[in-house]
């Protein structure tokens, strides 16, 4: 497992409500009961809990040897039902996933994102919303083991972001703040 750089990927957050604080538990088995504890000592909203994996089963699909798994929960304090968090963070996902490697995306039941481009459409990220006690705890899982395999095999416009070697906290610090933008918009209306 190759340990996500928090010295990057705190400056790409810096200034940004999402991700401040960050908790980071590689490997972690029960990353939700971390988010939940932390939620019930009075965590402020928009701290991450993040924890990041490698997966050695191989994927029939894509040929894959190993996969680069990131799990991201957000512990949220806002009035918004969970079913409009996880469309803002689904739609937002997709989002800086079709910019940053110029594939479109789907966006399935249940939030999962998909590369449309594929047949079948191949899933890059699970989001899943649970609330209690007025928190709410945003579930994100990116497989980005899955989207840097898909690359090297074409020369997309992925080239230089996969060309960084922090490449995993910039793509995540994107997709905070695209989420950022839009959960400030939501509350605005």
């Amino acid at each position: 497992m190759n340990r996500l750089d928090l010295k990057a990927l705190r400056i790409g957050l810096h200034g940004w409500w999402l991700g401040n604080p960050l908790v980071y538990k590689p490997g972690a088995a029960d990353l939700g009961a971390i988010a939940r504890e932390l939620a019930n000592a009075g965590a402020a909203s928009g701290t991450l809990v993040l924890s990041n994996a490698a997966d050695a089963d191989a994927d029939a699909n894509a040929n894959e040897s190993c996969r680069d798994h990131v799990r991201a929960i957000l512990i949220l304090r806002l009035p918004e039902p969970p079913e409009q968090l996880g469309e803002a963070a689904a739609s937002s996902i997709a989002e800086v996933i079709e910019g940053a490697f110029g594939h479109p995306c789907v966006i399935h039941e249940q939030w999962e994102i998909a590369l449309r481009d594929r047949t079948p459409p191949l899933p890059v990220c699970q989001v899943k919303v649970k609330a209690h006690d007025g928190v709410a705890f945003l579930d994100m899982r990116l497989d980005l083991g899955r989207l840097s395999a898909m690359e090297q095999v074409s020369d997309g416009p992925a080239a230089a972001l996969l060309a960084r070697t922090d490449w995993r906290e910039v793509l995540l610090a994107r997709v905070l703040h695209a989420l950022d933008v839009r959960l400030s918009s939501l509350r605005e209306h």
